[in-house]
């Protein structure tokens, strides 16, 4: 099951890819401005040195607030694709 792990609280953006107890690829980009604008790409950049597709995150988890909290993740398809399903 792969695990993505997003904290955007603070200027530094982090994201991760993990699988079981394994970082698989994980990706600190500095962004004043905000995470909007690299989410996607970051994303994009994280399966790729993993050698894994979109579909196969299971897991998602954000931070919300000071504490971290794990939710099921449902693919939403125009989160993460290109182009919104018709």
């Amino acid at each position: 099951m792969i695990h993505l792990a997003v904290e955007t609280s603070t200027e530094v953006v982090d994201i991760a890819l993990l699988e079981e107890d394994r970082v698989l690829s994980s990706l600190s980009v500095f962004r004043p401005g905000g995470a909007s604008e690299i989410l996607v790409r970051g994303l994009e950049t994280l399966l790729g040195m993993a050698g894994k597709k979109k579909e196969s995150i299971a897991l998602l988890s954000s931070s919300a607030g000071p504490e971290p909290t794990l939710r099921p993740f449902r693919r939403v398809p125009h989160a993460l694709d290109r182009k919104a399903p018709q």
